[in-house]
């Protein structure tokens, strides 16, 4: 993009505030030369299944909105863990080898407007590790994978390409909205 204050991705980003990027009609956009089309938007409850050991379980996240939600690890064999507590809008298989998921949280109520993206893995004890990757420009909307350590996340009409292991890539671009 032209504008100048989009060279820096980290230079619109900014908790709390809405910043409504122009809308893409075609629901497609383009990464260097890859597309990316959003399958589906975020619900009030997602999850992952995991059945390669050391891992046999599954990641449900769920958003009930103002009251908040959660990220949690339902185990086949054991207890019962909440990971995150806040709204979870989508969880991607993380594709950088590692054992675990990319997960978008966020809000859009009254004047707060967030989101971030977390990867959770889960280390060599047992034990699930959180790591924020991005601060995203909103309540993020849709997500999906694009390729290996890839994600792609809409957030007030931006389309946010991250890296789980280095963050925010930069903005797709609209393709022709047709």
């Amino acid at each position: 993009m032209e504008d100048g204050r989009f060279r820096d991705p980290f230079a619109f980003i900014v908790e709390g505030t809405s910043l409504g990027g122009s809308a893409c009609k075609s629901n497609r956009w383009d990464w260097k030369g890859q597309e990316i089309k959003f399958s589906r938007s975020t619900g009030d409850a997602c999850s992952l299944r995991f059945r390669k050991d050391p891992m046999f379980g599954e990641l449900v996240g769920t958003d009930n909105g103002e009251w908040g939600g959660q990220l949690a690890w339902l185990p086949t064999k054991g207890q019962p863990e909440i990971l995150v507590r806040d709204n979870v809008h989508g969880i991607e298989y993380e594709t950088d080898g590692s054992v675990g998921a990319i997960a978008f949280f966020g809000l859009a109520h009254m004047s707060l407007d967030f989101g971030y993206a977390l990867k959770v893995s889960l280390s060599e004890n047992g034990s699930w590790k959180k790591e924020e990757i991005a601060r995203l420009p909103g309540e993020p909307v849709a997500s999906t994978t694009i390729g290996p350590g890839l994600h792609a996340v809409k957030a007030n009409d931006y389309v946010l390409v991250l890296s789980s292991k280095e963050g925010i890539l930069g903005l797709a671009a609209c393709a022709a909205n047709q």
